[in-house]
């Protein structure tokens, strides 16, 4: 087994929500291109996007849900999803993983 940390970390934080933070891809402008990935693989549609100062969001939607994805200067790239549910659970898995085979080189 690999000692490897995977480029998708999987982190639950105490109130439940579940994000997922993009260790190998941590640049501001990384965070579009994560965003154009979920757009192609999944079908995902542009809800919104915003830049802040060292901030900035997109909300893109599959269905019924929402993710966000998130970059902070310190930070790096995160997404979850909203609302929080068993679907919208798996779906951000599934996002993670196929990130985790794309960013490893697996494919």
């Amino acid at each position: 087994m690999s000692s490897e940390k995977p480029p998708v970390k999987k982190v639950e934080r105490q109130d439940g929500l579940i994000e997922y933070h993009v260790i190998a891809a941590e640049g501001w402008d990384d965070c579009a291109s994560l965003a154009r990935f979920i757009v192609k693989q999944f079908g995902a549609g542009v809800d919104s996007q915003a830049d802040g100062i060292c901030s900035r969001e997109w909300k893109v939607r599959i269905g019924a849900v929402q993710i966000h994805l998130k970059h902070h200067d310190d930070i790096g790239n995160f997404f979850y999803a909203s609302p929080r549910t068993d679907e919208s659970n798996a779906l951000v898995e599934q996002v993670a993983n196929e990130l985790n085979v794309r960013l490893s080189g697996q494919e």
